[in-house]
Order: structure tokens, then sequence, then C-alpha cells
């Protein structure tokens, strides 16, 4: 039986790579030209005939599962590409942690702005009064 994130992979490979705009897509089928055998297999799955395709297809799959159970990095690589062919690249993610007063320009990311925050000394208020203080008070009952 074939392996099915192996058969999505070489779906995804079997199609127009160079119009879907993916750059890990494209990485990932340099990766498997590398792998002896599997380029020759994805140019058969490429030029078969519908008939032939899906048979194609999972041998293509097939191959591309035995590189990956070889370890080394091919496997590797596919791990790390195919998030990205799936859900496109990662965001990256800026993380600032600031202590004390700060006044003056912030850059990150390519964006920039003017940022002021008030000191440790300043009274902690919240935006949203109706959430009220955040602390809970006994009830007394009688």
């Amino acid at each position: 039986m074939v392996d099915m994130w192996m058969l999505s992979v070489a779906a995804a490979l079997i199609g127009p790579v160079e119009e879907s705009g993916s750059a890990a897509l494209m990485q990932l089928e340099k990766a498997v030209r590398a792998v002896p055998g599997l380029g020759d297999a994805l140019d058969a799955a490429r030029a078969g005939n519908e008939s032939d395709k899906i048979h194609l297809a999972a041998e293509l799959a097939n191959g591309l599962k035995a590189a990956y159970d070889g370890g080394g990095a091919f496997s590797i690589l596919l791990d790390a590409l195919w998030p990205e062919v799936l859900f496109g690249p990662v965001a990256k993610r800026a993380r600032n942690i600031n202590t004390g007063a700060v006044h003056g320009t912030l850059i990150q990311l390519g964006v920039v702005g003017t940022i002021n925050l008030p000191d440790s000394q300043s009274p902690a208020r919240s935006r949203f009064p109706f959430f009220g203080s955040g602390r809970r008070t006994k009830k007394h009952r009688p």
C-alpha cells in the first residue's frame, strides 16, 4: 500500500512546480532529483498519460518513502520543507521585552514607528474598567 503522505508529496511534485511560485516546492524538487532514481521517476510521472499517472505517482511515492526511510539529508529536508509547501512560508515572529521607561523610535522587521511606554513607577490601569481589577473578593454571607 502506498504511504498517503508520500503520495501527497508526489502529487505536489508532479504538478507544474515552476508555476506554483513556491520556493519550498522548488527546493524539494532539487532534493528529489539529488536522490538516485527519483528524478527519473518524477519525469516519468510528469510525462505519463492520464491512465498511467496514478500508477506512476504511486511508484514515485514509494521511491520517496524509501529515500525518506533511509534517513539522511533528504528526510531532514522533507520534514523542514513540507509544512511550507502546504501552508506557505513561516512568518517571522519578533519578540520585544522592554523594562523601564522607553521613549523613541521602534524599528522591527521593516516596521518603523514611535513608541512611548510608561515606566514601572506608573500605576497600571486597565484600558477596560468594566473588567475590574482582576482581584477576587470574598463574599460575606450572613
